[in-house]
């Protein structure tokens, strides 16, 4: 029984000194100490490039909304300026009144209202204020120094700033 005695005490002193001597296998969740980092595989993922492919990243579709072509004006389109924000306000042919885009209705002369304008006339000077802000939006090229587009009674009409003789008409733009 002696004998029995000191090898399981020896099998203790043995076993305590293996332990206090081998690195330890379980994680003793401690933080490492400060300025440390872990080694890999205890409680965080490996670095990247370190045994495992590069985490795969999937484009989500893309959808590509384009603008629809600007609304301009040109003879076979009826219509066109339904729903441009020139227009709003516009509700069609007003007795006594004509509709200039961005301007909106202003009254007219009785002598002038429902006047088909044709080159060679003079346009009264009342109606000179109503200018086509970009000609190019109707097709239009610049107007030459000293001349001006102007609206008149649904058409827009190229007359001189100083005497308004119009040298060129464009009817019924709407």
């Amino acid at each position: 029984m002696k004998h029995a005695a000191l090898r399981a005490g020896s099998l203790a002193v043995l076993t305590v000194s293996m332990l206090a001597l081998s690195p330890a296998t379980a994680d003793d969740h401690r933080p490492p100490p400060h300025g440390h980092t872990p080694p890999p595989g205890h409680g965080h993922p490996p670095p990247p490039g370190h045994g495992h492919p590069p985490p795969v990243y999937v484009r989500p579709p893309v959808t590509v909304v384009r603008p629809a072509p600007p609304v301009r004006w040109y003879p076979g389109n009826p219509g066109w300026w339904h729903g441009h924000p020139d227009f709003v306000g516009y509700v069609g042919v007003r007795r006594g009144y004509y509709f200039a885009p961005g301007y909106g209705y202003y009254p007219v002369a009785s002598a002038y209202y429902g006047r088909v304008w044709v080159v060679g006339a003079v346009l009264p000077v009342e109606l000179r204020r109503y200018y086509v802000v970009n000609p190019a939006y109707y097709g239009l090229a610049v107007a030459p120094a000293g001349h001006a587009w102007i609206y008149a009674n649904g058409s827009i009409v190229l007359a001189s700033r100083t005497t308004g003789v119009i040298v060129r008409t464009v009817p019924r733009v709407w």
